[in-house]
């Protein structure tokens, strides 16, 4: 059994350990306070992970997401990975929401506070997800592209979200990328 434990607190938190040769997720913890990232995340862990086989990599979202979510998670990730010694690869919050959903083309929407929502525009092409568009606005601004046609729109904002087994077996589609958080707005610095 080849096990990956993932790791995402761009827009709730969650954490999952995934069974790489099965491709079935074997136990997963959630939370919808977005505000308990770093008290929650090492404990979770440790009931996801206790009396199991090692843990052979770890996946954890890279946002676009919250300043501090992204970082708690993605420094709680990283000591872990550091403490295993096992490889580490982030991934596109939203494109794995994306591919959760199934649909051939997706907007997923997400709270992004200060009455600004973080959104990504797909669609599915040749059996891949190619990434439109990746930003943070006024959600009145999505009106016009909410309206097309044959648009599937999910996510925390939507009254379609998101499937946490769905979501977990979709990291793995995603192409692994670096761990640099992916912020779509500046920190407030004071």
């Amino acid at each position: 059994m080849t096990l990956q434990l993932i790791i995402d607190s761009s827009f709730n938190f969650m954490i999952g350990l995934l069974d790489l040769d099965t491709g079935k997720v074997l136990d997963y913890k959630t939370s919808l306070s977005d505000k308990t990232h770093v008290e929650d995340i090492v404990p979770k862990v440790k009931k996801i992970i206790s009396n199991r086989q090692p843990i052979s990599s770890i996946r954890v979202g890279a946002g676009p997401g919250a300043f501090t979510g992204l970082r708690a998670g993605i420094a709680a990730a990283q000591g872990l990975a550091f403490g295993l010694a096992v490889p580490i690869w982030g991934f596109n919050s939203l494109l794995a929401q994306a591919i959760s959903v199934n649909s051939a083309e997706v907007l997923i929407i997400n709270n992004a506070r200060r009455k600004q929502v973080y959104w990504g525009h797909f669609v599915k092409t040749d059996n891949k997800y190619q990434q439109i568009a990746l930003d943070i606005d006024d959600e009145s601004k999505l009106d016009i592209l909410k309206s097309k046609a044959g648009i599937f729109i999910a996510g925390n904002m939507t009254n379609n979200k998101i499937d946490t087994i769905r979501f977990l077996t979709s990291v793995n589609l995603c192409p692994k990328i670096s761990l640099k958080p992916l912020y779509l707005r500046q920190a407030d610095v004071g």
